[in-house]
């Protein structure tokens, strides 16, 4: 490696050696904002009079000469740096050409003329299409045009910055991508031109303090040098994720077939398309497979924030390729149960389920099952896998209503199935559903809710404490009576993604109680209607779904229970507790009679409790497990 200290001038000469920068496909987008781009502003006016302000390392990788005196670098650490710097120099050209265009003296102009047409040298290198030339970016009749630096791919940032140019009129035609303006490439672009000076004097001012702006060069001969520094000498950019480090390493050791690494990289992130998923999937996989030889690091049980990139530094230091060709598998197997959605058949349904109830801990458990060869299990391996995730409904149903096991713990709980798993093929024995369950539920390390605790839980002000897991509660009873002709999507969104069917309470939850309200429940007594509310307001027993929330509201209960239509994405959604939804014709005694929801002709608080142990007891019945009496 030859580290240099160099000038911005130096990074792109004009005159001599031509340096041009590609950044690799496979680096990330640019995603520096406005505050980057007001420090930078701030950066260049404080330091630009003297020696310039240090804008830290630069790391490349020689590639081949260009044509004639041009030097390509791959650009390893440092393009949030200078694409924005190009971005500025960019802007400063488009206003020095505006000023330009309108001069009319034709001696200021061709002072003009050269100063601008350094700023462009620095964007651009144009050669004749008579002279050999190799890579040249963009052509047209006359000449081969070099953009001295070549962003990114990603998120569309190199067909962005070739607009950008040609706007700038330093580039032939370019087709405008759709939604430019919306993308921070040009949103850089038009910041950096309203900030600029108006005189063309106060500009090259400015250009002479960028000129100024102080790197130091780095220069390798490979990938694996080069990425080496990466995550270390990163002085100024957006700080680097857990991901950004991973990949770097593998690609770093898989330099010489770096485009199908990149490729397999990416087909990795297709699997995992949330932010969370990414970094949650690497803990989970060494949670799921640290049992074996080539994964488990010593003195590392569990994976952390803290310690994951000291797990898989340790770990693609071993076998780079492998690792990568397991993570592009294992991740394919995860893309189910965190996008269920888009699988079809019985277990993706219930794998939909299980993602609605919010078991992300249990993705580690799945992750190691799913991977075990067929052969590994007693029955039929899909048969028992489905059972499998019905038990996980009702085990983290029960856990998210009574918080048993701790959150803390369910890391743990999982690895410890796990390591059971495995015991039990180490003895030649195989996987069933039962086994599991037996497993979980008897475990004294981590034990779960008993059926009482679990009652009390879902009979109190469940609403209040879980209301997510309040909402699944209604539509896991109403599910009760889905049949071939009565099967309502109680899961619809909106056009803005929002659940059309919300939670109601049918004696109102707001502070300001209406008198009609009042009056059915405490006789006309606003303090003991409020006492009541209190108490009760939040329980099962007090809760439909509706397709309209807000419509309901604080409406007299007559007004509530009367059916009315409304239109939800050209689907006729019917409100109203008479509107045929089996919550709402769900039977409670009270009083030797029985009522529903749409039939009751008063709503006390007698009403709701009767109607709230009904539901209780028989939710805590459907959440039993297969062990328990």
């Amino acid at each position: 490696m030859t580290p240099v200290p160099l000038p911005f001038t130096g990074i792109l000469p004009v005159e001599g050696s031509i340096n041009q920068y590609t950044i690799p496909k496979y680096q990330r987008e640019y995603s520096w904002n406005i505050y980057n781009w007001e420090k930078l502003l701030e950066d260049v006016e404080e330091y630009g009079d003297g020696q310039g302000h240090f804008m830290g390392s630069i790391i490349c990788v020689t590639e081949q000469k260009g044509a004639g005196s041009l030097q390509t670098y791959q650009l390893i650490d440092g393009q949030q740096r200078m694409t924005t710097l190009s971005l500025l120099l960019a802007a400063i050209y488009y206003a020095m050409r505006e000023i330009w265009e309108e001069e009319e003296d034709p001696e200021i102009k061709g002072e003009y003329f050269s100063d601008m047409s350094n700023v462009g040298k620095k964007l651009v290198f144009r050669q004749a299409k008579n002279i050999a030339t190799l890579g040249a970016t963009v052509s047209d009749t006359k000449y081969n045009y070099f953009p001295r630096l070549t962003p990114s791919s990603q998120h569309n940032n190199a067909l962005d910055y070739l607009y950008i140019l040609y706007e700038c009129s330093l580039l032939p035609k370019q087709e405008k991508p759709s939604y430019l303006g919306n993308r921070r490439l040009y949103k850089a672009y038009t910041y950096f031109y309203e900030q600029l000076p108006e005189s063309f004097d106060e500009i090259k001012v400015l250009i002479d303090k960028i000129n100024k702006l102080h790197f130091i060069h780095i220069t390798a001969n490979d990938y694996s040098d080069a990425y080496m520094l990466f995550e270390t000498l990163n002085n100024r950019g957006v700080p680097l994720t857990a991901m950004d480090i991973l990949k770097s390493k593998l690609l770093s050791k898989l330099t010489n077939d770096i485009d199908n690494a990149y490729d397999s990289w990416q087909n990795i992130l297709s699997n995992l398309p949330e932010d969370a998923s990414k970094d949650r999937f690497f803990r989970h996989y060494y949670h799921a497979f640290n049992y074996r030889d080539d994964i488990k690091i010593e003195g590392i049980p569990k994976a952390t924030a803290s310690n994951l990139i000291r797990i898989y530094e340790k770990l693609i230091n071993k076998e780079p390729q492998a690792m990568l060709d397991d993570f592009v598998e294992k991740a394919e197997i995860y893309n189910q149960f965190i996008e269920p959605e888009e699988y079809d058949g019985e277990l993706a349904e219930e794998l939909l389920e299980l993602d609605r109830i919010g078991a992300v801990p249990s993705h580690q458990l799945l992750l190691f099952l799913f991977s075990l060869e067929d052969e590994n299990f007693k029955d039929d391996k899909d048969g028992c896998l489905l059972e499998i995730v019905q038990f996980l409904q009702k085990y983290y149903l029960r856990r998210n209503i009574t918080d048993t096991p701790a959150t803390r713990s369910l890391d743990s709980m999982n690895m410890k199935v796990i390591s059971y798993c495995v015991k039990v093929i180490e003895e030649e024995n195989l996987i069933t559903s039962s086994m599991i369950e037996n497993f979980m539920v008897d475990n004294k390390d981590y034990p779960v809710a008993t059926q009482s605790t679990l009652s009390e839980y879902i009979k109190g002000d469940l609403y209040y404490t879980n209301s997510w897991m309040c909402r699944y509660l209604l539509i896991k009873l109403d599910s009760t009576q889905h049949s071939r002709e009565y099967k309502p999507d109680l899961w619809m969104r909106d056009a803005k993604g929002n659940l059309v069917w919300t939670v109601e309470h049918v004696f109102p939850q707001g502070e300001n109680i209406p008198q009609a309200w009042i009056d059915m429940i405490a006789n006309g007594n606003a303090a003991l209607a409020k006492e009541k509310q209190e108490e009760w307001v939040h329980s099962l027993g007090n809760l439909t779904l509706s397709g309209y929330n807000s419509k309901l509201s604080n409406k007299p209960f007559s007004d509530k229970q009367a059916k009315s239509i409304m239109s939800i994405q050209k689907n006729k959604i019917e409100i109203g507790y008479k509107n045929g939804l089996a919550l709402n014709k769900f039977e409670y005694e009270n009083n030797g009679t029985v009522y529903n929801l749409s039939s009751a002709p008063e709503w006390t608080i007698e009403h709701i409790k009767a109607r709230n142990d009904v539901m209780g007891e028989q939710l805590t019945e459907l959440l039993k497990f297969s062990t328990e009496d």
